[in-house]
C-alpha cells in the first residue's frame, strides 16, 4: 500500500506541476496563446495566481475532513478540464473570467493529494517532490520547444493532456487508496498560533523573493537579447540538476539548513543583478543561483508542510494557508519587483535591503520554527510507538546513546544537550554520529524519521 501510495502521489504531482508550468504559471503555452489573443502574459498568469490562491484560502477554513481528499480530485478535475477546453471556443474577452474559475478549482485537486502525499515518511516527501518537479519540468521543457510550431486551438488541446491523464489515473488508482490515511482521532494538542504566524511569515518572505527577483531578471539583462535561445532555455538546466541532486541525497538532507541556503544564493544573485547585469556571465550566474535556490526552498517548504500535516492530520488547513501565502507572496513580489525596475533611483538600496532582511529573518526563524516542530514529531511519534525500548535495544545503543535520542526527540539544539549531559559538544557530536551510523541516516531530521515510522510499523503488529 505504500508503494501505491507513493507511486500514485507522484504522478498525480507530477501531471499537474506539468500542467502548471507549461501553462497558467508564467508557462510558454500562454506567452504563445497570449499573443494570439492580444491579451498580456502577466495578466493572465496573474489572474491565474490569484484567483488560485483565493481557492486555498476558502479551502484552509472551510474543508475540516480528510476523507474528501478523493471527491476534491475528482470534482476539480472534472470543472477544470472542461474550462480549459472550452478556451479554444470563447471569444478573447471571456478568458480572464474562465482564467479565474479554472485558479479557484484547480486548488482542490491540490488539496486531494496533500493529504496522501502527507500520509509518507519526510524523506519519501523529499524524493517524492524533487523527482515530481524534475519529470515536470522535463515535459514542460519538451512543451515548450514544440508550442512554437502549434496554432492555438492545438496548445489548448495539448495543456489539457496532463489533466486528463491525471482523471485517468484517479479513475484507476484513487479509488484503492486508504480512503482516510490520515485519521484525526489521538492526534496532538492544536497547532500555536504564533507557530502558524512565523511558519507564514517565513514563506511569505521566501516565495516573495521568488516573485520579485523573476521580476528583476527578466528586466536586468539586455545584454542576453540577442540570445533568446538562452534566455528561455537555460534555466532549465540548474533547476534539473538541482531536483535530481535532491532526489539522490534525499536522506542526507538536513532541513535546517535548507532556507538558510536558499535564501543566501538569492542573496549572492540580487548582488550579481547589480553588479554584472551588462555580462552574459552574469546572466548564467544569476540564473543558475535562482534556480537551484528555488528547488531547495520549495522542497524545504513542501516537506514542512507534509510533516505538520502528518502530525496534526490537518492537510488542508496547513496547505491551504501555505499554498496562500506562498502564491500571494510570488503576486506582490512580481508586481513590486516591476515596479521597482521602473525607479532606478532605489533599485540598488531596495533589492539589497530586501536580501538582507530575508537573509536575517530566516537563519533567525527557521532554526526557531524545527527545533519546535521536532517535538511535535516526538510527540506523535511516542503517540504510535508501543515500546520504544525496542527500537533502542534492536540498534544496540548504549545507555548515553538512549539519553541523547530521548533529548533529540525534545528538540534540544547541540549545546543545550551537551549541557544537559555534562560532556563537550565534540563529544556529543561523535555519539551522534554512532547513533545514525546504528540506523544508518545522516542526520537528525534523516534519524527522526526512520524512527517515527519504524514506531508506526510496531504500532500496526
Amino acid at each position: 500500500m505504500e508503494r501505491k501510495k507513493y507511486y500514485y502521489t507522484l504522478w498525480a504531482m507530477t501531471l499537474y506541476f506539468t500542467w502548471f508550468l507549461a501553462f497558467p504559471y508564467f508557462g510558454s503555452v500562454v506567452s504563445i496563446i497570449s499573443e494570439s489573443i492580444l491579451i498580456e502574459e502577466q495578466q493572465i498568469a496573474l489572474t491565474f495566481i490569484a484567483f488560485h490562491a483565493s481557492g486555498f484560502l476558502c479551502s484552509a477554513i472551510f474543508l475540516k475532513r480528510n476523507s474528501l481528499w478523493q471527491k476534491l480530485i475528482f470534482l476539480s478535475l472534472a470543472i477544470v478540464i472542461p474550462l480549459n477546453l472550452s478556451l479554444a471556443l470563447i471569444p478573447p474577452g471571456f478568458w480572464l473570467p474562465v482564467i479565474a474559475m479554472i485558479g479557484f478549482f484547480s486548488s482542490f485537486y491540490i488539496l486531494g493529494w496533500s493529504v496522501i502525499f502527507s500520509s509518507l515518511s519526510a524523506v519519501q516527501k523529499i524524493k517524492l517532490y524533487a523527482l515530481a518537479l524534475f519529470i515536470a519540468n522535463l515535459a514542460a521543457l519538451v512543451i515548450k520547444s514544440f508550442s512554437n510550431y502549434l496554432n492555438l486551438y492545438t496548445l489548448v488541446i495539448l495543456i489539457v493532456a496532463p489533466l486528463l491523464a491525471s482523471l485517468i489515473l484517479h479513475i484507476q488508482q484513487g479509488g484503492d487508496l486508504d480512503p482516510d490515511p490520515l485519521p484525526t482521532k489521538n492526534k496532538p494538542g492544536n497547532f500555536p498560533l504564533y507557530f502558524y504566524i512565523v511558519l507564514f511569515i517565513i514563506i511569505f518572505i521566501l516565495h516573495f523573493s521568488f516573485g520579485l527577483i523573476f521580476a528583476l531578471i527578466g528586466g536586468s539583462f539586455p545584454v542576453m537579447e540577442e540570445n533568446r535561445t538562452a534566455l528561455e532555455y537555460f534555466h532549465f538546466l540548474p533547476y534539473l540538476l538541482a531536483c535530481l541532486f535532491i532526489f539522490k541525497f534525499a536522506s542526507s538532507v538536513n532541513l535546517r539548513y535548507m532556507p538558510q541556503l536558499g535564501i543566501s544564493l538569492f542573496g549572492i544573485a540580487f548582488i550579481f543583478i547589480i553588479t554584472i547585469n551588462n555580462k552574459p556571465s552574469g546572466f548564467y550566474l544569476t540564473t543558475s543561483m535562482i534556480e537551484i535556490a528555488v528547488v531547495i526552498i520549495s522542497v524545504f517548504i513542501w516537506t514542512m508542510q507534509g510533516e505538520l500535516s502528518r502530525v496534526y492530520a490537518a492537510p488542508y488547513r496547513f496547505f491551504g494557508f501555505g499554498l496562500f501565502t506562498t502564491l500571494a507572496a510570488v503576486f506582490f513580489g512580481n508586481i513590486f519587483g516591476l515596479r521597482l525596475l521602473q525607479s532606478d533611483g532605489v533599485f540598488q538600496f531596495t533589492a539589497v535591503f530586501h536580501a538582507v532582511v530575508a537573509i536575517l529573518i530566516t537563519i533567525i526563524a527557521v532554526p526557531w520554527l524545527l527545533d519546535r516542530v521536532s517535538v511535535a514529531i516526538s510527540i506523535d511519534q511516542k503517540k504510535k510507538d508501543r515500546d520504544p525500548a525496542l527500537l533502542y535495544i534492536e540498534a544496540g545503543l548504549t545507555e548515553r546513546e538512549k539519553q541523547i535520542v530521548e533529548l533529540l526527540f525534545q528538540g534540544h539544539i547541540n549545546r543545550v544537550m551537551a549541557e544537559k549531559l555534562f560532556i563537550s559538544e565534540n563529544t556529543l557530536k561523535t555519539h551522534l554520529r554512532n547513533i545514525y551510523d546504528k540506523f544508518d541516516v545522516k542526520s537528525k531530521n534523516a534519524l527522526i524519521a526512520h524512527l517515527a515510522d519504524k514506531a508506526a510499523q510496531q504500532g500496526e503488529k
